[in-house]
């Protein structure tokens, strides 16, 4: 009996632990309508500083950025390898691992799909309005993790996006 017992609370606690986990963030931005929302993330140019900004090598836009227009063709999907960021553990210590996003635009927002060997999320971008300014809503949604990495990795991504967003535009706006 112990033992059923037993397989069953290592049941459970696995359909527990593999349930979807969501997290929200609302951040202010420096846009001054949802039309120079939806044009950052339209342009290569964001997704190019970003991946600058996280070490990305061995990049490639599939399909391929348009030279001229630098516009994003969604569905876009973005490949390369970087050196994930992990609080407490020295970068010198990880290996560089391949980082997926598949992008698609849906009218104003934007519906990511971010896969590593660790962890695969949706996030979905978009903006509110309130006393005229324009705030980015980032929902989070992890869809598949390796059982060691917690669920409230989730609001460190976001956090870390938010924060590379934020550097961006501040650089940008120089």
């Amino acid at each position: 009996m112990n033992k059923s017992f037993f397989i069953f609370l290592i049941y459970a606690f696995q359909v527990i632990a593999n349930t979807a986990y969501t997290c929200n963030k609302v951040i202010l931005t420096n846009f001054k309508n949802n039309n120079e929302f939806i044009d950052c993330f339209k342009d290569s140019s964001f997704f190019e500083r970003y991946l600058e900004y996280v070490k990305g090598d061995e990049v490639e836009f599939i399909p391929p950025i348009n030279k001229f227009t630098k516009a994003m063709n969604f569905p876009q999907t973005i490949q390369y390898r970087a050196i994930p960021d992990i609080p407490y553990v020295p970068s010198f210590m990880l290996l560089k691992i391949n980082i997926q996003h598949k992008w698609k635009r849906d009218e104003n927002k934007f519906i990511g799909n971010v896969s590593t060997k660790y962890i695969t999320f949706n996030v979905n971008l978009s903006t509110s309005e309130h006393d005229k300014k324009i705030f980015m809503k980032l929902e989070g949604e992890i869809i598949e993790k390796m059982s060691i990495v917690p669920n409230n990795a989730m609001d460190l991504l976001l956090d870390q996006f938010s924060g590379i967003f934020q550097d961006i535009m501040k650089k940008k706006n120089k």
